[in-house]
């Protein structure tokens, strides 16, 4: 088991019907496998100790991330891509009953939709990913046996304002009984999108630079593509 040292916490005092809170987040390593114990004890000058007591499993669902659309060329309305989202159920006893994926996207991309999925089944009334939303969720799943993959693929929009680069962003996922350490995207070029924006300049030259009445002039016209993709449907009026 992971034990983890005693932290604790002081309020001065609730009033009736008052509440309070108070938030612990750990991590354990990718491929921990066990138990993970919180036990809380909370005292007052007043009442006896009352105990509570949580265990989960974390390690036991691994994620992955991929894209199927490596290189995308902005356009001046958007562009689209595909990501594909993957969590496998390694092991342990029972199975994951309330699996939900979260993605946060990066900045200027939004989810676009349909998404598909493979490989776990859907409980009733799950949640239903909204066009434009930055941090698209799915679920709750529902991971049937050890070795179960569940694949999610879906379309997102980048926005006309997304700059050229490459943009990297993780997912998490959540469940009752298993925890998984968040996709990391900064170990892995797997889902890596990079946005490709051509850059026209123009620039003009007049020949000669004076002319009289009834005389000849000629004027060049020069378009450079300084960007990172081919810009087509070029018109010069």
């Amino acid at each position: 088991k992971l034990t983890l040292t005693e932290v604790s916490a002081r309020n001065p005092g609730l009033c009736i019907g008052a509440s309070g809170q108070v938030t612990l987040t750990m991590a354990t390593d990718l491929y921990f496998y066990g138990d993970v114990v919180n036990q809380v004890e909370l005292t007052s000058d007043q009442t006896p100790p009352v105990f509570a007591e949580f265990t989960t499993q974390p390690g036991l669902l691994h994620l992955s991330k991929a894209t199927t659309t490596p290189y995308v060329v902005q356009t001046s309305s958007g562009v689209t891509a595909t990501y594909v989202l993957t969590v496998v159920f390694t092991e342990g006893e029972g199975t994951p009953k309330n699996v939900i994926v979260t993605d946060t996207l990066s900045p200027g991309f939004t989810y676009l939709g349909p998404y598909t999925y493979t490989g776990a089944s859907l409980v009733t009334d799950p949640l239903v990913p909204v066009v434009g939303d930055p941090q698209p969720a799915f679920g709750p799943f529902i991971l049937d046996n050890q070795g179960a993959e569940l694949v999610i693929t879906f379309d997102v929009f980048i926005s006309s304002t997304v700059r050229p680069g490459t943009y990297q962003n993780g997912f998490t996922v959540t469940d009752d009984r298993y925890a998984a350490a968040p996709f990391d995207p900064m170990k892995t070029t797997a889902e890596d999108v990079t946005v490709l924006v051509p850059e026209l300049t123009a620039s003009k030259t007049v020949t000669p630079a004076s002319v009289r009445a009834g005389e000849r002039v000629s004027y060049t016209f020069v378009v450079e593509n300084l960007g990172s993709a081919a810009a087509l449907g070029i018109t010069i009026t």
